[in-house]
């Protein structure tokens, strides 16, 4: 049996171990924080529980990604960590309209309309969204880009899918939209789609590609659920039996002639036959002693995000906002700060005791945060005090509803969570998934999952990806 190492425990590290194991391989995991999750995963602070990022779980309706691999893996997570469906899953708003976005077709298509009714082509647009959505996330995915072999056979597998949504492929998101809306596209409506968008796939609506938009608008209909104790309640189940040892960070990674040698700031030295990178490789390249294995994935690091998150956490004492389940992505009047794309996304956690804590992210361009920044507590002081006002503007909501807040920047998740590219590379015109690295690498047992690689980040992403490592790992790699 193969001893394989995987080197991160966030979501693209948890899931790949889970189905290294199923392939065969004995399988050890090693995370440089003190809990599993990442991004993903939640912490706790003055007695109170946080999710570190807002993120939502899809792809759990039948066929699609996640709960492909959740069946694959026999493992009952969802229960364990009490998951439930949320439908709708989403609501968008700016004070003005309140549009939630449901799984079922035809309900959503009548929200646009009200939300919109002068403009004629939601339904258009839905639709393809919906049928694309289908139609390529609950296909079988074969990806390998190294060496004419693999790319003709990646062709050829995807053949049927290439031919339905080629022209997609290379079609900018704005030509799309003309297409069925005409030249005028209200800046109302365009920042509806745009912050759909950014949630989803990191990126802006004029750097995307018509496909990437359709399946940022089809992401409720793969099935969205909430992790009722917590986000990292749900990666603490999944990881169940699963060997890992935490606090164990990576110092070299040297590529010997039977396998790999890791070398860990406390632990040690570690071998395997295969190793799996699932930490932000493409921001620690230094741990590489291998000149090709650097210089192979250095090719890539320019394609990484140039913004970062930027969160806001606390306690939530209202009485409103929390009775709803759903996830609200919030479009504030005034979008313009050097600090942050401006669209935020709110979600809350029901706590014992009848405590509510809630996480509100948005994007922030990490040129705003190079170099040596004098002022970074007064920085945030403001920017805390912006965002809030920013949400509490566009809900009606009192601001010391939202108590005893605190704020993330990028050196927040630099020293926590060894990155600050938080969105890894976004899916855009230029970083089309043939110009990614993909989940087998050149280099033999050097495997890869995550948001730096093939294919791009969340758990959707992220499962898309670990599902193609684990089909080409079942045809004997």
């Amino acid at each position: 049996m193969k001893r394989c190492l995987v080197i991160g425990g966030g979501i693209g590290g948890v899931l790949s171990a889970r189905v290294l194991e199923r392939c065969g391989r004995e399988v050890a995991l090693l995370e440089a924080s003190n809990r599993l999750g990442g991004c993903a995963g939640t912490f706790e602070r003055n007695g109170l529980l946080y999710n570190i990022g807002a993120t939502t779980v899809p792809a759990l309706l039948p066929g699609y990604p996640l709960k492909t691999l959740l069946d694959l893996i026999n493992n009952s997570a969802l229960e364990v960590a009490d998951v439930k469906l949320i439908d709708p899953a989403i609501i968008i708003t700016n004070g003005k309209y309140w549009v939630r976005r449901f799984m079922e077709l035809e309900a959503s298509i009548e929200e646009w309309n009200i939300a919109f009714p002068g403009l004629k082509g939601h339904k258009k647009l839905l639709e393809l969204s919906y049928k694309i959505t289908q139609n390529l996330l609950q296909h079988t995915v074969y990806f390998n880009w190294n060496g004419l072999p693999e790319k003709a056979k990646t062709l050829l597998r995807n053949l049927p899918q290439i031919l339905k949504v080629g022209p997609l492929f290379f079609k900018p998101a704005l030509t799309l939209l003309k297409e069925i809306y005409g030249d005028n596209i209200p800046e109302e409506f365009y920042f509806f789609l745009d912050a759909q968008v950014r949630i989803t796939l990191q990126a802006s609506l004029n750097e995307v590609s018509a496909l990437a938009l359709l399946l940022a608008i089809g992401y409720p209909f793969t099935g969205i659920g909430k992790v009722t104790d917590g986000m990292g309640r749900l990666i603490e189940a999944l990881a169940l039996p699963l060997e890992y040892l935490l606090e164990t960070k990576v110092e070299k990674i040297k590529r010997v002639r039977d396998g790999f040698k890791v070398f860990a700031e406390v632990e040690g030295e570690f071998f395997s036959e295969e190793l799996l990178l699932a930490f932000p490789f493409l921001e620690n390249l230094q741990v590489f002693e291998d000149d090709e294995i650097r210089a192979y994935f250095s090719k890539f690091k320019e394609l990484l995000s140039p913004y970062s998150a930027l969160v806001v956490y606390g306690e939530y004492t209202g009485r409103n906002l929390h009775l709803s389940p759903s996830y609200l992505v919030i479009l504030p009047k005034n979008k313009k700060s050097p600090y942050s794309s401006g669209y935020l996304f709110l979600s809350f956690l029901p706590l014992k005791k009848g405590k509510v804590t809630f996480t509100l992210s948005t994007h922030t361009p990490l040129i705003m945060w190079n170099g040596n920044l004098e002022n970074v507590s007064l920085i945030k002081e403001a920017l805390l005090k912006t965002l809030l006002e920013n949400l509490c503007e566009v809900l009606s909501e009192d601001i010391s509803h939202f108590a005893d807040s605190f704020i993330a920047t990028p050196f927040t998740f630099q020293r926590y969570l060894h990155k600050i590219h938080t969105g890894g590379i976004p899916y855009t015109l230029k970083n089309n998934p043939f110009h990614i690295p993909g989940n087998v690498t050149p280099f033999k047992g050097l495997y890869l999952s995550g948001e730096h690689c093939f294919s791009y980040q969340g758990w959707l992403g992220i499962s898309v990806g670990v599902l193609n490592l684990y089909y080409q790992l079942k045809q004997g790699l």
